[in-house]
C-alpha cells in the first residue's frame, strides 16, 4: 500500500504513464489500417464459406426433394443416432455407478472417465443428429413453400 501512494505521488510513474499512454496512442493510428486490411481479409474468407456451405445445402436439399426415397434413409438414420444416444447415455450411467460403488477411490476416477468417454459419444452423435434435422427441416419448408395447400400432420 505504500508502494502504490509512493508511486503515485512520484513524478517519475506520471510522465511515464503519460508517455506511455501517448505512444500507445500515436502507435494506434498507424496499426489500425493494417489491422482492419487482416480482419476484413477474414470476415471475406468466412463470408465465402459461410456462401459455399449454404450452396451445398441447398443443393443437398433440392437432391433429397427429388429422391424421397434418400430422405426416408435420412430420417432412418436419424432416428438410429437418437437410438444410439439413448444406449450410450444409459450404458455410461450403468457403467459409471458401478465403477462408482465397486473399487473405492480408484472406482470413483475410473467411474467419472467412463462416463466422460460415454459422454462425449454422446455428443458426437448429437452433432451428427442436428446436421440432419437441419437437411429434413429444409426439405420440410422447402416443400411447404412450393405448396399453396397447407397440409397439418399430427405426428
Amino acid at each position: 500500500m505504500d508502494e502504490l501512494l509512493k508511486n503515485l505521488t512520484s513524478l517519475s510513474w506520471w510522465i511515464g504513464v503519460v508517455i506511455v499512454g501517448f505512444l500507445v496512442n500515436i502507435s494506434s493510428s498507424y496499426f489500425k489500417p493494417w489491422f482492419d486490411k487482416i480482419s476484413s481479409r477474414y470476415s471475406e474468407k468466412k463470408k465465402l464459406e459461410s456462401e459455399e456451405r449454404q450452396r451445398v445445402f441447398e443443393d443437398t436439399v433440392q437432391y433429397l426433394i427429388e429422391n424421397p426415397f434418400e430422405l426416408l434413409e435420412i430420417r432412418l438414420t436419424v432416428i438410429y443416432y437418437n437410438l444410439r444416444m439413448i444406449l450410450f447415455i444409459a450404458a455410461g450411467i450403468f457403467f459409471s455407478l458401478l465403477l462408482f460403488s465397486s473399487l473405492g477411490s480408484f472406482g470413483k476416477f475410473l467411474g467419472t472417465i467412463v462416463g466422460l468417454s460415454f459422454f462425449a459419444i454422446v455428443l458426437r452423435y448429437i452433432s451428427r443428429d442436428r446436421n440432419l434435422r437441419k437437411l429434413i427441416n429444409g426439405v420440410a419448408n422447402k416443400r411447404n413453400r412450393a405448396s399453396p395447400l397447407k397440409i397439418e400432420r399430427d405426428y
